[in-house]
């Protein structure tokens, strides 16, 4: 060996290269879950969670739902629009006052007859498809399980912009079709009533239109911007109402102005002793205003009619509605069963002369029923009453007019408004003192049939007759063994019924309870007295203990029907009111007597 091959250095063993081969296959499989999430597992995981909080079959039971159209949302909430947070203060009030969010499909199946709603339904819009609004809507959505619409602003912007994008990318919008917690319609504005047809097939097209703007016939649905957001499947699909969240409103304020817009069962009184008006009422027309114990109601320098409206009366049939006029200028008047097209039956002062009057469609002209002129002072309670096809109106203590007036058919439910008028812009103006409004109660009038009437047996009957529905004397008594026997019916009590148009229908009180052997000849002979006194059918009041009651029941109803009369009865426990519930028209109970001895009978609920 040479020196030089003894000194030099020996070769190093080879060294392995890392392959990165598990590093590659992970980061390709991130990739992979990456690409699925984005494409379609977040949309799977949102349409899952949509279905976990669907509401049963069994709770779909309602016909009544309500539009809110909302701005842009943004993370500063400036220059008209709402702030994300106020909106999810919104949202998660409504879910805590049991509101359900509704898609189309919703209401495809509802006007297809195939499905009611949910309770409180709400359809919750959106008037652009701004991606930064929709991706603030989005994050609050998620946290409830909640869908919106959305509607695709085609007024002119361009996609083309790289500032600023203002609209959403096909991709975003399929995702969210995917996830199935959106829909989509096309902005319809004058100049631009084209509809633009959205991406895939499950996309519907809607109009969100200004009122008197026609919708193109391809679109199913237009939402007309209004200040009430009321509907029902009574509604045409065409006309339905979206009611405008106002930016400027609190969070307080537009959760109010909501709740105002569902039904309203409970009475309601104003008396305007606030600083301004309620979220009950809203201005249709005009401007209106309500403080220092008057409501006024203006029209605007270019208008002649100014209307302010109540809240929640949209399907309001039987109603009674009191105000009182302090003062005004060419026409003031108070509507009930109002809605669109123009109808609506109304009591009003024109000219120094009160008029009832009813209008039957948008192209018919106003026909006054009765009239009569003012008597006295502006300011004194007025009362109007509607019963069915039948208006009674009330001026101070007095019916005025004679007699209850018949009412058109086509006036079948509408809502509450209070209404300024004049034959020219400006030359109008109304001020309303109070107003109290409520729907007719199912009241009942049983009292006994006296050979001479008392005056305050007569007094306390006209004055409660005026809300009762029906006058219930009691003209007939059963007998232990089953016998019927029929008191001498009074033509006062048939002359009250017809003049404040309440039904006549007899009670039935029981001196002793029949026996099982006897419940036929009992029925029998009840059906033949509501026969001869040719009334709908009698009220049985039955005494505490009815043993084998629901043979009496059965033998009754027959034979009421077969002579096309009916069955009620006034129970004393909810033990009766089972018993009865199924042969029963209705099932009452009593509610206290005045000292006059007239009794109040109201149904009684389930």
């Amino acid at each position: 060996m040479s020196e030089a091959e003894a000194f030099a250095p020996a070769s190093a063993p080879p060294v392995a290269l890392p392959t990165y081969r598990l590093t590659w296959a992970a980061l390709f499989a991130l990739a992979l879950i990456v690409v699925w999430w984005s494409t379609w597992g977040s949309a799977r995981a949102r349409r899952r969670g949509l279905a976990a909080s669907a509401v049963a079959e069994a709770a779909r039971t309602d016909l009544h739902f309500i539009v809110a159209a909302f701005p842009r949302i943004t993370p500063h909430g400036k220059d008209s629009t709402i702030r994300h947070e106020a909106f999810g203060e919104i949202v998660a009030e409504l879910r805590r006052r049991g509101y359900h969010a509704i898609g189309f499909a919703d209401l495809d199946d509802l006007y297809a007859g195939r499905r009611r709603l949910p309770p409180r339904s709400i359809l919750l819009a959106f008037e652009r498809d701004n991606p930064e609004s929709v991706r603030l809507v989005e994050r609050v959505l998620r946290r409830v399980d909640w869908r919106a619409a959305v509607f695709q602003d085609r007024s002119g912007v361009s996609r083309k912009d790289n500032d600023i994008r203002r609209a959403l990318s096909s991709h975003a919008m399929n995702q969210m079709l995917l996830g199935g917690a959106w829909d989509f319609g096309t902005a319809i504005m004058p100049g631009s009533v084209r509809p633009v047809e959205g991406p895939g097939r499950d996309a519907v097209i809607w109009g969100l239109t200004p009122r008197r703007v026609q919708v193109p016939g391809g679109v199913r649905y237009g939402l007309q911007l209004s200040k009430t957001g009321y509907n029902d499947a009574d509604v045409a699909p065409r006309e339905l109402r979206a009611f405008i969240v106002r930016p400027e409103a609190s969070v307080n304020e537009t959760i109010a102005a909501i709740e105002a817009l569902q039904p309203r069962a409970e009475p309601f009184a104003d008396f305007f002793r606030g600083e301004r008006l309620g979220p009950d009422w809203v201005s249709e027309w005009g401007v209106i205003a309500g403080n220092k114990e008057r409501l006024a109601v203006l029209p605007q320098p270019n208008q002649r009619t100014a209307v302010a409206s109540l809240k929640g009366t949209d399907r309001w049939t039987d109603a009674v509605l009191e105000f009182s006029i302090l003062r005004y200028r060419g026409e003031a008047w108070a509507e009930a069963r109002a809605r669109e097209p123009e109808r609506w039956v109304r009591l009003g002062l024109e000219n120094d002369i009160w008029r009832l009057q009813q209008k039957t469609a948008d192209k018919a002209k106003p026909v006054t029923l009765a009239q009569a002129p003012l008597r006295g002072e502006l300011g004194v309670p007025v009362k109007l009453v509607l019963k069915g096809n039948w208006a009674l109106a009330l001026i101070g203590d007095r019916l005025q007019f004679g007699r209850g007036v018949w009412l058109d058919d086509a006036l079948s439910f509408g809502r509450v408004q209070f209404v300024a008028q004049g034959a020219r812009p400006g030359s109008s103006k109304a001020v309303f003192g109070f107003v109290r409004a409520r729907p007719l109660e199912e009241r009942w009038l049983a009292f006994d049939r006296a050979p001479d009437v008392s005056p305050e047996l007569l007094g306390s009957l006209r004055a409660q007759a005026v809300e009762a529905r029906v006058l219930a004397p009691r003209w007939i008594v059963v007998g232990a063994r089953g016998s019927v026997r029929v008191l001498p019916p009074d033509e006062l009590t048939r002359s009250l019924a017809g003049f404040y148009r309440c039904r006549l229908i007899p009670t039935a009180v029981f001196n002793g309870w029949p026996r099982p052997q006897d419940f036929r000849a009992t029925a029998e002979g009840l059906a033949a007295v509501a026969e001869a006194l040719n009334v709908p059918g009698v009220n049985l009041r039955l005494p505490p203990d009815t043993p084998g009651a629901s043979g009496l029941a059965r033998e009754l109803r027959a034979a009421l029907w077969r002579r096309h009369r009916l069955l009620w009865v006034t129970v004393r426990n909810d033990a009766q009111a089972r018993q009865w519930a199924d042969d029963a028209e209705q099932v009452l109970s009593s509610h206290g007597t005045d000292a006059s001895g007239v009794e109040t009978l109201r149904r009684r609920e389930p």
